[in-house]
């Protein structure tokens, strides 16, 4: 299947599966209308991937390859829309079905026409994280606080978390806000439940590799940016990590996280979406997505 036609159109956003990790890719599209047709054009690596971490995929054998949740909470595909799932260990055979079950952990998202989240539900065990293909324009800021914005580690060296690192990860109660500077897009990430997040970047390269030659379309994607959500070992007073108790925070608790466009002009440095280089304050989009950001899809019917 070719990469153009594994998409969904579900306006207001264009989603596909291949991104830089494991899970649904996001994209606002640009209307081009005339007299007879009209276009919905994306520009792919100003999109959001919003899955599971490489490392992790790795280890627990999941790809980015996707099935139609059939589960029975599942509705079946429907012209409203349709569920998907990754599994993790989905070629143990003897694996329990319950997502709280160790040897199968989860990940679903529903794609419903019209919605102005992408949402994506991870069973416990889960290790959540998503992925921009472009850098950021500002540190993420965390619960709507300027003040309060996380530092960035490096893809490679700061990607698990340890006790020495951990100036690099926040508690997070309910969204973490992410301004990026080529597209000029702010995103709106929201979480079920308070968590520990952790957002790295891509090392610098001295040395980029050469554009490909007249005629070649470059359809490689890398990981730019990443949020990973971590939940940091439980320490007593002697700063001593409880295994046992980590263990059970790591298995017991599903999250869902959803992801919103706030604003397509941030700064004014679009010229697809900014008139005039202006930006364009838009706090009313953002105050509505979270004023509904805790109500989830399920079960797309048409009645």
């Amino acid at each position: 299947t070719s990469r153009k036609n594994n998409r969904a159109y579900t306006i207001p956003y264009i989603v596909d599966f291949v991104g830089a990790i494991p899970g649904i890719r996001v994209q606002f599209p640009h209307v081009v209308a005339s007299d007879t047709i009209v276009q919905m054009a994306t520009i792919p690596r100003h999109g959001l991937t919003l899955g599971t971490p490489t490392s992790f995929s790795t280890d627990q054998n999941i790809s980015n390859v996707y099935t139609v949740d059939q589960e029975d909470h599942a509705a079946p595909p429907s012209q409203l829309g349709l569920n998907l799932q990754w599994t993790a260990n989905a070629s143990d055979d003897n694996a329990s079905d319950d997502d709280n079950a160790t040897s199968v952990k989860r990940m679903r998202t529903s794609v419903l026409r019209g919605i102005p989240y992408i949402t994506m539900h991870y069973s416990p065990g889960m290790e959540a994280a998503l992925s921009a293909e472009v850098p950021l324009a500002s540190p993420p800021m965390i619960d709507g606080n300027p003040s309060n914005t996380l530092t960035c580690g490096t893809m490679g060296v700061d990607d698990k978390y340890q006790k020495s690192n951990n100036v690099y990860t926040k508690r997070v109660e309910r969204e973490v806000a992410l301004t990026f500077s080529e597209s000029d897009f702010t995103w709106l990430i929201f979480f079920s439940r308070p968590v520990e997040v952790i957002c790295l970047k891509a090392p610098k390269n001295d040395h980029p590799p050469p554009p490909p030659p007249p005629g070649v379309i470059d359809v490689s994607v890398t990981s730019v940016f990443e949020l990973h959500v971590v939940e940091p070992p439980p320490q007593d007073s002697n700063n001593n990590v409880n295994e046992d108790e980590f263990q059970t925070l790591q298995e017991g608790q599903s999250l869902m996280v959803r992801a919103a466009l706030a604003n397509n002009c941030t700064r004014g440095f679009n010229p697809l979406y900014c008139v005039g280089g202006k930006a364009r304050p838009q706090t009313h989009l953002g105050d509505l997505l979270r004023a509904h950001s805790d109500i989830y899809p399920a079960n797309p019917r048409i009645r």
